[in-house]
């Protein structure tokens, strides 16, 4: 027996009182995704903006920032812990090559 498809209004958010609901409610409606690969366009966004500054220094800089930035998703409970965990990695890689590198 075929059922109806359930029909979903995704444009009533009543219960939404703060922008965090928001950021919530788009990350349950996405099965967890919407803010996880916006971490990832974001980080290679700002590597690429960066990269002018040569190939290291832009990883460095835009892994950064992406760890600061996914540490406060985090905070918020929007990403998994492994995103800052693997920024921190990059980031400390890069900084040891850069270092190495250099002498």
């Amino acid at each position: 027996m075929m059922t109806a498809p359930i029909n979903y209004n995704l444009t009533n958010l009543t219960s939404v009182e703060t922008i965090l609901d928001i950021a919530k409610f788009s990350n349950e409606a996405t099965n967890d995704a919407f803010w996880s690969m916006a971490m990832i366009a974001i980080f290679f966004i700002l590597f690429l903006m960066m990269q002018r500054n040569g190939f290291l220094n832009g990883l460095m800089t835009s892994s950064f920032i992406s760890l600061i930035l996914s540490t406060l998703l985090v905070g918020a409970k929007l990403i998994n812990f492994m995103f800052p965990l693997a920024f921190l990695i990059l980031t400390g890689l890069t900084l040891l090559f850069s270092y190495t590198a250099k002498k």
